[in-house]
């Protein structure tokens, strides 16, 4: 593990791929915690999970889905939560409402 730590020189450092099973059973914020440590290591997770519209697809850069006929790969975009739509809607109106008070 020294050689991928990161204070291993320059000449050491390599990118790991770390494949982990069941992340959607895991809380949204342990997920994070995961991906946040495992980035500052020098660590890509790979993850494999049944649910294309999990919250945790968001904390991964590519995101695909094996068509089961044609075993071709589509690109997945994560969808939006209702209640982070609400919740950002709210906060820019705030922002405006405050903007147009000062």
């Amino acid at each position: 593990t020294h050689c991928i730590s990161s204070a291993a020189s320059d000449v050491y450092k390599r990118q790991v791929h770390w494949p982990i099973d069941e992340l959607g059973t895991l809380h949204q914020s342990n997920v994070k915690k995961i991906f946040d440590a495992c980035q500052n290591n020098n660590i890509s997770v790979v993850g494999a999970f049944p649910n294309p519209e999990s919250e945790v697809l968001t904390l991964f850069e590519n995101r695909y889905l094996i068509d089961k006929v044609t075993r071709q790969l589509q690109v997945v975009q994560p969808k939006a939560s209702s209640i982070a739509a609400r919740i950002k809607a709210k906060k820019q109106d705030d922002a405006e409402t405050r903007g147009a008070s000062a």
